[in-house]
């Protein structure tokens, strides 16, 4: 990758140097053709004028004069000859018939004695016919005029190397220093790919910038997360999922041997055992086949949208309102009317769906608290929050406290709200509550109390994906009056 960079770079130079080439080709062609020019176009006016001087068969020496000192002026050295190669007038003679003062000012033009290149013929013709010759040389200032000009052509082409030498170094020194500079990530990259493929997911890249480079790398980065998050997760539901296998099986297994061995004389009792077992484990399949497609979801990149709060969770009662209605419960929701938050919908309903379920399940649909106002714990007491929260937004204690006349029996509230740059739901029912013994178990994988008949992966799946979204959960409870599941996640 380096070495194709730098070859980029080099092709780049070596396309700056033969435009620069060709600039100064063109450029020396064009002005030496100008100077051709107006060199012709002089000789134009020489010739032209001294061609006047010729009128009716004879010379006008005085105009003849004229032209040639007009000749001088212009830098050339002439010698005018008539039909018969006879010499009528030249440059000295002109010269020779100018004032004193107009003579100094012809020598700045050009010396006729130091002229050094032979003279050139031009016919002179009037009507067709060829009335004589002019003999034309450039003057020696005429010369340095001519060397001015080729150095002119020499300072032009030494610009244009210097400039290119300066420049095409530069950019060498460039293509080098931006070569590294943009190969570094793209190595680090790669080794970060040559880790992971030694099975070491814990690797990650520097977010330097927010361009391509390090959009790729916060890819690369939710990659290595996802797979490192997946390598945990099969490994743990590899674990526990031997384990719970291991013991339907066992008791399958002691069945059969039993019946074999006439232990069990009653073969219908020990497959029907075996038969309760079968169930288990096909429970077993079934929740291993809703936890796979709860983690597919772990492991999409997050998909965070605006969306209102209240809104989003009136939609999910509504779904859970007819489960809820066959117990005779009822779900009421409180919180801020107005609760915008920038959260994954998909993921959060999931966890909303899970815990309301819990909550439908567990709730009690007849009186079970006494009359009487029984004491509240004290603040903090029997209870996972901390510190603990506020009850709602009208005062009534806190969320520990379960004796809350604003959720009566047969009631599964749900509270929401925004706290700081975070965003909480809570949902409190008046169930059979959990042991505080139990409270930090309720959250591994295929972990159930004594009285559940589930496969306890809810509430682990409910963990996981709000540690995915880089929230937690928090829960108080007491057994006989209730439990209180409160959602914490980022709302920004």
């Amino acid at each position: 990758m380096r070495n194709k960079l730098f070859l980029a770079f080099l092709a780049v130079i070596l396309t700056a140097l033969v435009s620069s080439l060709l600039y100064e080709y063109f450029i020396t062609r064009d002005f030496e053709d100008y100077v051709s020019g107006v060199k012709e176009d002089k000789l134009y006016w020489v010739l032209a004028s001294v061609e006047g001087s010729y009128a009716d068969g004879q010379w006008d020496h005085r105009s003849l004069h004229d032209s040639i000192h007009w000749a001088l002026m212009l830098g050339f050295d002439v010698r005018v000859l008539d039909s018969a190669k006879k010499e009528l007038m030249n440059s000295d003679m002109a010269l020779s018939g100018l004032s004193p003062s107009m003579k100094r000012r012809m020598k700045n033009l050009g010396s006729i004695k130091t002229a050094e290149l032979e003279f050139e013929p031009y016919p002179l013709y009037l009507e067709g016919s060829e009335i004589g010759t002019m003999l034309v040389r450039p003057l020696d200032k005429t010369l340095s005029i001519d060397r001015k000009g080729i150095m002119f052509r020499e300072r032009g082409r030494n610009f244009l190397i210097f400039s290119f030498a300066i420049a095409g170094g530069g950019a060498v020194v460039l293509s080098l220093f931006f070569t590294l500079f943009f190969s570094r990530p793209l190595k680090r990259m790669k080794d970060a790919v040559k880790t992971m493929s030694h099975r070491d997911f814990s690797v990650r890249l520097p977010v330097l910038a927010h361009d391509e480079i390090g959009s790729l790398s916060e890819s690369f980065n939710f990659m290595a997360e996802a797979l490192e998050r997946e390598e945990a997760l099969r490994k743990h539901l590899t674990s526990n999922i031997a384990h719970e296998l291991r013991t339907p099986l066992s008791i399958m297994k002691a069945n059969a041997e039993a019946m074999l061995d006439g232990v069990v004389e009653d073969k219908i009792l020990g497959i029907g055992n075996i038969r309760a077992e079968i169930e288990k484990l096909i429970r077993l399949v079934e929740g291993i086949e809703d936890i796979t497609k709860a983690e597919a979801g772990f492991f999409i990149k997050k998909d965070y949208v605006m969306l209102d709060l209240r809104d989003f969770i009136s939609k999910i009662a509504q779904k859970m309102e007819p489960l809820a209605s066959e117990k005779g419960l009822k779900i009421k929701i409180r919180g801020t009317k107005e609760t915008t938050v920038h959260t994954d919908p998909d993921k959060l309903e999931r966890i909303l769906q899970n815990i309301i379920s819990n909550a439908i399940k567990n709730t009690f649909t007849k009186e079970f608290i006494s009359k009487a106002p029984s004491p509240s714990p004290a603040r903090g007491e029997g209870c996972n929050i901390s510190p603990p929260l506020r009850g709602g937004d009208e005062g009534e204690g806190d969320v520990c406290g379960f004796t809350n006349d604003r959720i009566s029996n047969g009631d599964i509230q749900i509270d929401y709200g925004p706290e700081g740059d975070m965003f909480f739901i809570r949902v409190r029912d008046t169930g059979t509550g959990i042991a505080k013994d139990n409270l930090e178990l309720i959250f591994r994988r295929f972990y159930h109390g004594a009285d559940s008949t589930g496969l306890g992966l809810g509430l682990a799946i409910v963990k996981e994906l709000l540690e995915v979204m880089g929230g937690r959960i928090e829960v108080a409870s007491k057994v006989g009056e209730g439990s209180i599941f409160t959602i914490w996640l980022p709302g920004k």
